[in-house]
């Protein structure tokens, strides 16, 4: 598998990482997409595509992986996460949030594709 270009962690993980899906994601799509439609192409090593590459990283850590433990990206023992000045989530609340959402959307796609079945169908 090709380096990721954009997520630095994705592709040097010891064996012992536990992946939400039995294994790192494929970004080549997503790439592509991002590529063809990013209006700025950072000067490599600046600043800007540090925190690009940093934050793509961090979003993939938070999608795929499913230990804290096995995060590149964040100190697990010292991050927060803050949103519109509530109290700090820890790691372990940010990545239960997140696995709560993912079902939460899961049950909602599977509930509207019915819902668009049974109207389609006349049932």
């Amino acid at each position: 598998m090709a380096k990721d270009k954009y997520r630095s962690f994705l592709h040097d993980e010891p064996d012992n990482v536990q992946w939400r899906h039995g294994g790192p994601p494929t970004y080549d799509a997503v790439n592509k997409l991002f590529g063809e439609g990013r209006t700025k192409e950072w000067t490599e090593g600046s600043l800007e595509e540090i925190v690009q590459n940093a934050i793509k990283s961090w979003e993939m850590e938070l999608s795929h992986k499913t230990r804290l433990q096995d995060f590149k990206t964040i100190n697990p023992e010292k991050f927060k996460l803050f949103v519109n000045g509530r109290e700090g989530l820890s790691g372990e609340d940010t990545l239960s949030l997140t696995k709560q959402m993912k079902r939460l959307l899961n049950h909602l796609m599977k509930r509207s594709n019915q819902l668009f079945l049974e109207g389609l169908l006349g049932k």
